[in-house]
Order: structure tokens, then C-alpha cells, then sequence
């Protein structure tokens, strides 16, 4: 059972291995799978995951400000820099009025003006602690929170799947 487990798996590494990445114009197209990243020195029938992982774990550590770390973390990093930089050129652009760069840039504008921000204090929520201070029963409550998770604002609780805080490495 081992064995065919094992030759099943070289299988797809094979198969995988041979996506190799292709230039085409100006764009690079990536192979799904990097069999270089595979650790040579682990049986995949003993041990699978470290097999896997170990190669990306040896040289993606989980930085020292972080809980955790993983390709979708950088994903994300990049993600923000992108939006970040999409939204200060789209700032500082003197777009017309009416279009998306305008409105885009005069969004950004919006957080970053932090004197605006302050003099407003907090009139922008005030609509929410009036809803906050008016609970006064249980069903007050459940619709309150129903609100607020409506408009992403998760009081009380929320959901995300994530890695085992008592089990980092894995």
C-alpha cells in the first residue's frame, strides 16, 4: 500500500514538474508547482508534510512582529502596497471631477487628512453609540450586533479560520 501510495505521488510531481514557466511577450506565466522546492532529504512516505513545507519553512521564518506567516500573508503585503500606491498616484493625479481617479484619490485624501479627522471626533459614530446606549434588552442586543455585523463591523465576536496558536510550526 505504501509503495503505490509513494509511486502515485512521484506521479504527480513528475506531471507537475514538467509545467515549466513560459515567456510570452511581456508577461511571465508561472508553473503551479517548483519541484525544486520539494526537500530531497525527507521520504515523502515517512513524512509528507515536512517533505512539502520543510524548504519554505527553513527560509520563510515567521517574523518577529507577526503571529504568523505564510505565502498569504505576502500575498496580502503586496496587496496593500499595490492599493497604497494605486491610491496616493490617484491623490495626487488632479483627475477631473466625476471620475474614478477623482474619486478614488479624494477617498484616500479622506483617511489620511488627520486634521479633518480630529476636528470631526466622534460625530461620525455618534449614530452608533446612540444605538449602542438605547439597548436595554437581550433582543436590543441580538439586533444591535445583527447591524453591525451587516455593515462589517463585528461587535461582540467574529469567524476566521487561522493557524494553531499553541502550534505554530505546523
Amino acid at each position: 500500500m505504501k509503495k503505490t501510495v509513494f509511486v502515485c505521488m512521484v506521479l504527480v510531481a513528475v506531471v507537475f514538474a514538467a509545467c515549466k514557466s513560459t515567456k510570452t511577450g511581456d508577461e511571465q506565466v508561472y508553473s503551479p508547482f517548483d519541484s525544486t522546492s520539494l526537500d530531497s532529504t525527507v521520504n515523502p512516505g515517512d513524512d509528507f508534510f515536512a517533505w512539502v513545507n520543510n524548504k519554505w519553512l527553513e527560509s520563510n521564518p515567521i517574523p518577529a512582529d507577526k503571529a504568523s506567516f505564510g505565502s498569504f500573508h505576502m500575498l496580502d503585503d503586496n496587496s496593500l502596497t499595490t492599493l497604497r500606491i494605486s491610491m496616493e498616484k490617484a491623490a495626487g493625479a488632479n483627475a477631473a471631477k466625476g471620475t474614478n481617479t477623482q474619486k478614488v484619490g479624494d477617498f484616500w485624501f479622506s483617511g489620511m487628512d488627520t486634521v479633518a479627522i480630529e476636528k470631526a471626533g466622534i460625530e461620525p459614530i455618534k449614530p452608533w453609540l446612540e444605538k449602542i446606549n438605547a439597548i436595554s434588552t437581550a433582543d436590543d442586543m441580538i439586533k444591535t450586533v445583527a447591524q453591525m455585523h451587516r455593515t462589517y463591523t463585528f461587535a461582540l465576536f467574529t469567524n476566521w479560520v487561522g493557524q494553531d496558536d499553541k502550534n505554530l510550526p505546523m
